[in-house]
């Protein structure tokens, strides 16, 4: 992992989504989303919920989904508390609130959420929103493996395509999570 932090993909080769959330109808709303398009959802009822789990086992989730408005620490608080120990491009926040006025979303914004989603929102909107942060999150570890070297790079993709990368394929490649060029 990037910075001596495990993500989940390294260890299950699958995506996970925290869904943060003291509702449980959205999280339900959250679920019937992401299931089906193959995310593992975990679920977590508050803030301090949330930074326990992350504390106490040993890999980051891909991603989290954040309300704003929660009792006891608000989803600005936690965005914050998450920023003290991990970057944007280790560990995406999207802020999902049902504010959706200007001041709210750069509140957001300014506590360090990668992005903001406000309530109702599709589950296109959402899936979509969630592949553009799962691939710049894609894009940092693969340029922070670059300048690290070459070798780490290579090392850190799928072996079918360390092959082609290795015998000069010179065509432009879209693959679940990564694009060669």
């Amino acid at each position: 992992g990037v910075c001596g932090v495990v993500g989940r993909t390294e260890l299950f080769d699958t995506f996970e989504i925290i869904s943060v959330d003291d509702n449980m109808v959205n999280h339900v709303v959250v679920e019937s989303s992401l299931v089906p398009r193959g995310y593992q959802v975990t679920k977590c009822m508050g803030g301090v919920e949330t930074l326990n789990l992350l504390e106490t086992r040993g890999f980051l989730p891909d991603l989290i989904l954040l309300d704003c408005m929660m009792p006891g620490m608000s989803g600005y608080e936690m965005c914050e508390r998450l920023r003290e120990k991990y970057p944007c491009n280790t560990l995406p926040v999207i802020m999902v609130s049902a504010k959706d006025k200007e001041d709210d979303i750069v509140k957001g914004l300014k506590a360090g959420c990668n992005d903001y989603l406000s309530k109702p929102f599709g589950s296109g909107e959402l899936n979509a929103r969630i592949e553009v942060q799962l691939n710049l999150k894609y894009l940092w570890n693969v340029e922070i493996h670059r300048l690290m070297g070459d070798r780490a790079a290579i090392l850190h993709l799928p072996p079918e395509l360390e092959e082609e990368m290795r015998s000069g394929g010179g065509t432009v490649k879209l693959h679940k999570r990564a694009t060669v060029l």
